[in-house]
């Protein structure tokens, strides 16, 4: 069964959440990443990407944010020290549960803002902390 998106603008917070994440990995893909891990799960917390930067070798552990543009909050603004060192934490686990060797490793962000139109902004920034 193929599942229509319409109007993103009008998704529940989950259901946002989900579309944005499937909205990241297209946009990485046109990029030149190769996925490697999505929703990575233990205990401590979740990694919502992990994808290898072909162009620069690097391993990206990525958090994607996406809000409505009446949010209060700002994708940025979600996340902050204490959830990059989270990410840290968890990208450390996930390296040692896979026995991956990464001599080049980042953390990035993906911050996707819906407007009511349906329309959205698409921001990567590439190495946050």
């Amino acid at each position: 069964m193929t599942q229509i998106f319409d109007n993103p603008y009008t998704y529940e917070t989950h259901t946002l959440g989900v579309w944005g994440e499937k909205l990241a990995q297209e946009k990485l893909k046109d990029k030149k990443y190769s996925i490697l891990d999505t929703n990575w799960r233990i205990n401590r917390g979740e990694i919502d990407i992990i994808a290898h930067d072909i162009t620069s070798q690097t391993l990206a552990f990525i958090e994607v944010k996406t809000r409505k543009e009446t949010s209060f909050v700002n994708p940025y603004d979600a996340v902050d020290m204490r959830k990059y060192m989270r990410i840290r934490k968890l990208a450390c686990a996930w390296i040692h549960d896979n026995k991956v060797h990464a001599p080049h490793i980042r953390i990035d962000l993906i911050a996707i803002t819906v407007l009511k139109n349906g329309a959205y902004h698409f921001e990567h920034c590439e190495g946050v902390i």
